[in-house]
């Protein structure tokens, strides 16, 4: 479709990285620039038309360990904020329905690269994104029996003898539990 043509154009020629990058670097001032603002409409944008695609994006970007750590970083926010918040109510309703829309097949490609990223050895914010990312998966496949791994992964993990990759696993164990859904809500 032209969606999907749009932006696989825009990973091939890096645009996308540098939306992100433009994004991230105008995060880190006090008040942000007009091209940090610019920047984050167009990846709604690019979210809006293709979220599937703008999720493996972010993906791929977050696993991408040639990237700037800022960029990596949030290039996972966005995966985690495009799988959902942790919010209540209708928008919680409506970010969960908008899940269970994404494929089977792209939800698994999103499920293994947050488990591998949990233990990056290369960067804590990176880690500490994808355990946002897995707990956000998580509340949604894990009670539904789509992801009856990820317990078990973490689990492994947290008794691991390198302390940073035990600590992120426990931590990601801890914001599942912030995000699993309240009686009612996957009903």
């Amino acid at each position: 479709s032209a969606p999907q043509r749009w932006l696989v154009a825009m990973l091939r020629t890096g645009h996308l990285r540098d939306l992100l990058h433009v994004a991230a670097a105008g995060a880190a001032g006090p008040h942000g620039t007009a091209g940090h603002v610019a920047a984050y409409e167009k990846l709604a944008e690019v979210e809006k038309h293709d979220v599937e695609g703008f999720m493996l994006a972010c993906a791929e970007l977050l696993a991408d360990r040639s990237g700037q750590p800022s960029t990596r970083q949030l290039a996972g926010l966005l995966l985690k904020n495009a799988i959902g918040t942790g919010a209540q109510g209708s928008r919680a309703r409506s970010k969960l329905a908008r899940w269970r829309g994404v494929s089977m097949g792209t939800r698994r490609r999103l499920h293994a690269a947050a488990v591998v990223l949990i233990v990056d050895p290369a960067d804590a914010g990176v880690r500490r994104a994808a355990s946002l990312c897995a707990a956000c998966m998580g509340a949604a496949d894990v009670p539904a029996g789509l992801w009856p791994e990820l317990l078990p992964a973490l689990a492994s993990v947290s008794v691991r003898a390198d302390v940073a990759q035990a600590s992120e696993a426990l931590q990601a164990l801890a914001f599942l539990a912030d995000e699993w859904p309240l009686p009612g809500l996957c009903e």
